[in-house]
């Protein structure tokens, strides 16, 4: 279990996954508030996108969550529009991207031999 702090309000966060199962129990400290969510998904594979977008709605935006949303449109452009698009994105954007995520997305393409996509998708 960890602590954040999302706009104000302190949120104790306990986080569950394994492959294609994702779950999430987010309590805000001095509400009766609980945001739970399940998926049967995993993490980047739709789960943490309903996620962010939720704890959005709920909190507004954050740091992490607008970098998570870049970094999304990033990876959404390279799939559609090639490496040169996404760069173009990456510099708009002032490389402010998580590295996590894109390591993720780079893993991936790595694990479903497609090694030339993953070595190109760390930009």
């Amino acid at each position: 279990m960890s602590m954040r702090d999302l706009n104000g309000k302190i949120v104790y966060v306990h986080n569950v996954g394994a492959p294609g199962i994702s779950g999430e129990l987010d309590m805000v400290m001095g509400e009766p508030l609980i945001i739970v969510t399940l998926s049967s998904r995993t993490l980047m594979d739709g789960w943490a996108q309903v996620r962010t977008n939720i704890r959005k709605a709920f909190f507004g935006s954050t740091s992490p969550i607008e970098q998570f949303l870049k970094t999304e449109k990033v990876i959404k452009t390279y799939r559609e529009y090639g490496l040169e698009n996404a760069h173009k994105l990456l510099v708009e954007l002032d490389n402010d991207i998580s590295d996590r995520i894109t390591y993720s997305f780079a893993e991936k393409y790595a694990n479903n031999s497609q090694p030339e996509k993953a070595s190109r998708f760390n930009l």
